[in-house]
């Protein structure tokens, strides 16, 4: 029977934000020699760092000192051609690097709770440089048992790797090591040489998954081992949190895409003098979010949610009322019957029974409206009042204030251009706009913004977009926020009318948690490092990423958006995923336009591959409507 469970801590028990602990020197240069030092110098500090530990380990270790310490290293850290800052102090601020870049395996964590509770023996054994007080303390700082029962080689001066600590500590645990289960992840110290000694052991694997693996090498550029920070840092995001088919999602694809974007944009921000950034409801709320965990760090940017939507802004920011102008600012409506119509005009409860509406198009509709002189009163008496609440509003927010901008996941640009038209029209100062990524059919005026993305440049593929903007608008940014469809007066104040709520709460609000835990705990370690000069190619290979996923998904990534449904105003659309047979998805693959791919993995699993082949032309040929 087993008694006693130990643990190897580093990339076990504790992993860095940053990956491999050399990396770890490179934030130590920056934090040391300031975030506009030079590169060549940044490398030599972290080379110097490097160095000293490789000579404290060739003059310092011997038979009877098989480890060295912190201390030992920098005996031999001469770091005087680069800063005048104090060996003392560059240690200190090392051990405070640490601290902040160790993140919990939540698995593990759990796993030696579980085991304490029910009354099991469990330490923790490390070859590390680092003090066991310092080790301590992080344990406890992110909720692991600890009672004196932590066993460091830089203390003990006995490793694991030669075998001698594991035998220091049956000794003097008095145990018998067929009674003991080691584990962690290291194949050969925590793995071969405890087995080879009689004690059972257990090797996990905290290591990158593909997508992560992926993008780490794709923003390796030579010049530091940070460049790929954004995907070191979704693995230890991912391992921090509950193993949910969400929250690796969201480690893996959104986190890595929206929180540089937002990083990206608060540099910006600040550098053309914007010091009020208003977010757009509702897929602007997950932004909203992370660009809370940055505000420490731009401190004169002050931060906003703005209720708005389409079709509370689009008809108060007509310049005038005409169907020319319904037109020009509101094409959607083109597509749209009588009752779609109204509901954007907020002329609902029109009495259009008596129109001769059989085989017209919205445009069409429009034009009919108009002749009834009924119609262009109620519309004009709307658009006043509109015009009316949603300046006010503006007014009210600080939208109106200049220096302003607000921010979007995806967009044609027609929000900017209704703020705008109301704001000028009323002698107001324009604001500026950040996107995410704006969409093919995007308005081109003369109005500036900044979009990460440009859809048509994205990915060539159709395919590629058809499945990624719903994703992107819908899933990547969903949100327990409702819809605002116009405003009103309460109480001398303007406040939002809200369109009810058809999806699924629940599981809205199961991914919506999801997403934000993720984001915003990546957003908090993600701004430890600066690196804006970085932050669009993070985006661009974030992206790249998901568009590999897209064209050659994962099943087990499948699982966090098999519910999801792509959605019109107020009323579920359509599916992504179908819980279909293969027989059945083979035979009527077009229905599965939006994301054929998505779907025959889903139906086929591991058959996939083969399925594909066969299948090669037909999905070309639908990928091309």
């Amino acid at each position: 029977m087993t008694t006693l469970f130990s643990f190897d801590i580093f990339d076990t028990c504790l992993t860095r934000a940053c990956g491999e602990a050399k990396n770890t020197f490179f934030l130590l240069a920056e934090r040391i020699l300031g975030e506009g030092s030079d590169t060549s110098a940044r490398n030599d500090f972290a080379l110097i760092r490097m160095n000293a530990e490789r000579e404290a380990r060739r003059l310092c270790i011997n038979d009877e000192n098989e480890e060295i310490t912190l201390n030992d290293i920098y005996k031999f850290c001469d770091f005087t051609s680069i800063t005048n800052s104090s060996n003392a102090i560059i240690m200190q601020t090392e051990l405070d690097i640490e601290k902040e870049i160790l993140l919990p395996v939540d698995k593990i964590r759990n796993e030696i709770n579980l085991l304490v509770n029910k009354g099991f023996s469990v330490i923790y054994i490390s070859d590390m440089y680092l003090p066991k007080t310092f080790i301590e303390e992080i344990l406890v700082h992110h909720g692991f048992y600890v009672n004196k029962n932590i066993y460091v080689s830089s203390e003990i001066k006995k490793t694991k790797s030669s075998g001698h600590l594991y035998n220091y500590i049956a000794n003097k645990r008095h145990i018998s090591k067929q009674h003991w289960l080691h584990t962690g992840d290291n194949y050969n110290v925590d793995y071969k040489i405890p087995s080879r000694m009689g004690i059972k052991a257990r090797l996990v694997n905290n290591d990158y998954i593909p997508y992560e693996l992926q993008g780490k090498r794709m923003m390796t550029d030579g010049t530091t081992p940070l460049s790929g920070y954004a995907f070191t840092l979704s693995r230890a995001i991912r391992l921090s949190l509950p193993d949910s088919p969400n929250n690796i999602f969201a480690s893996t694809f959104i986190a890595p895409m929206f929180v540089p974007f937002v990083y990206k944009i608060l540099c910006d921000s600040k550098a053309r003098g914007i010091n009020h950034l208003f977010f757009i409801a509702r897929d602007g709320y997950i932004l909203y979010q992370i660009a809370l965990e940055m505000k420490d760090h731009f401190s004169s940017i002050d931060l906003s949610y703005l209720y708005a939507s389409r079709q509370a802004l689009y008809m108060a920011g007509l310049e005038h009322v005409s169907p020319e102008q319904i037109k020009k600012k509101m094409p959607h409506l083109k597509h749209k019957r009588i009752d779609g119509i109204l509901y954007e005009l907020h002329l609902e409860s029109y009495d259009y029974s008596k129109l001769p509406l059989s085989g017209l198009d919205g445009f069409q509709i429009i034009d009919l409206l108009f002749q009834e002189k009924t119609f262009i009163d109620a519309l004009k008496k709307k658009y006043n009042e509109q015009n009316d609440y949603v300046l006010r509003y503006f007014k009210q927010e600080g939208l109106s204030n200049g220096n302003c901008a607000i921010v979007d996941v995806v967009g044609s640009r027609r929000c900017q251009s209704a703020i705008n038209t109301i704001l000028s029209k009323n002698n107001f100062p324009k604001v500026y706009s950040y996107y995410f990524e704006v969409t093919w059919s995007r308005i081109t005026n003369y109005e500036s913004y900044f979009a990460a993305n440009y859809q048509e440049n994205v990915i060539k593929s159709p395919y590629y977009n058809r499945a990624s903007q719903p994703l992107y608008e819908q899933f990547f940014a969903i949100t327990n926020q409702q819809r605002a469809i116009e405003y009103q007066n309460t109480e001398n104040k303007i406040v939002p009318m809200f369109e009810p709520d058809f999806i699924n709460k629940d599981y809205k609000q199961k991914v919506f948690e999801a997403n934000s835990t993720v984001c915003t705990k990546y957003a908090r370690y993600y701004i430890k490092v600066y690196n804006n000069n970085c932050s669009i190619t993070n985006i661009q290979v974030a992206q790249r990423i998901f568009a590999a996923f897209l064209y050659v998904p994962r099943k087990e990534f499948l699982k966090a958006i098999e519910l999801f449904k792509c959605t019109g105003s107020g009323e579920a659309n359509e599916v992504l995923l179908n819980k279909k047979s293969l027989l059945y998805v083979i035979f009527h693959i077009k229905e599965f336009f939006r994301w054929p791919e998505g779907q025959l993995v889903y139906s086929s699993g591991y058959l996939y591959p083969i399925i594909r082949y066969i299948l090669k032309k037909r999905l070309q040929k639908i990928m091309r409507l």
